[in-house]
Formats: C-alpha cells, structure tokens, sequence
C-alpha cells in the first residue's frame, strides 16, 4: 500500500521498524515509490523527505511553549497538516504551522485543549523559541 501514500505522517520509529534498518535516515531511503514523508519527533521537531528528483530532508524545530498537556498534539498536527496540503503550502511551511497548532494545542488541558486560530500559530510561528536537535539540524538539506 505504502507506494500509493501521498502523505505518511508516522513516528519517527516507523521507517526503521519497516525496513528494520535501524538508522532513520538510510531506513527511509528504503521507501518505495512517491511516498513524501512528515515524520513526528515529539518536543524535537519534525522531519520531512520528499521524492520527486532525489529525496531532501527537512527539519523543523518544536517550538517551546509552557506545556500543560500533550494529549491530541499528533491529532492536531495532523489536522494542521491537512489543511496545509489544501492550502497548498510549500512544505517546510506546512511543517511549520503543523509543528505551531500542536504546540498551542499542548498549552491547555485536552485533546482539543487548545486549537488556535491561524493568526495565533502565525504569532506563534514569528516569535517563538524552538526546541532544536543539533544532530536532525545536520541532516537538513535546505
């Protein structure tokens, strides 16, 4: 099934697990056909590859905000992700405002605890620290 995805949002473990290659990186070279790639990475950011002339990693950062609760962060990354793809958004864009609505999202109780608005993951996306992984930051291939 996975050469007819458009889109795999997956853990970070997925690649590695169906290729049992254990490097992440090399684990989603193995990957067949046109599949693009949005990888979750928790607080660390998101990773992207995608296949079109060659595969490209993209990084994007979390962002750091005060966290009450995590519950429905993927839910509404993946939510956030949708919607980038119907806008047509370039996609480290995309990642960008997916990583930010689950971020907001985080900073209240629930799964749906807080589900901003697009100007409040614009803000967020301006002014924000990050949380950033030096070893992800290396493999980006802007």
């Amino acid at each position: 099934m996975l050469p007819n995805v458009d889109y795999l949002v997956a853990s970070s473990e997925f690649p590695s697990r169906w290729t049992q290659e254990p490097d992440p990186y090399r684990a989603a070279g193995h990957d067949s056909g046109r599949i693009r790639h949005a990888r979750r990475r928790h607080d660390a950011g998101r990773r992207w590859r995608t296949g079109s002339r060659g595969w490209r990693f993209l990084y994007s950062p979390g962002f750091a905000v005060h966290c009450v609760d995590t519950t429905g962060a993927g839910d509404v990354f993946h939510g956030a992700f949708c919607y980038s793809v119907i806008e047509s958004m370039p996609v480290r864009e995309a990642l960008e405002f997916s990583n930010a609505m689950a971020a907001l999202n985080c900073t209240a109780l629930g799964a749906r605890g807080h589900i901003a608005s697009l100007s409040e993951a614009q803000a967020l996306m301006q002014s924000a620290g990050r949380r950033s992984n030096p070893a992800f930051e290396q493999r980006d291939s802007r």
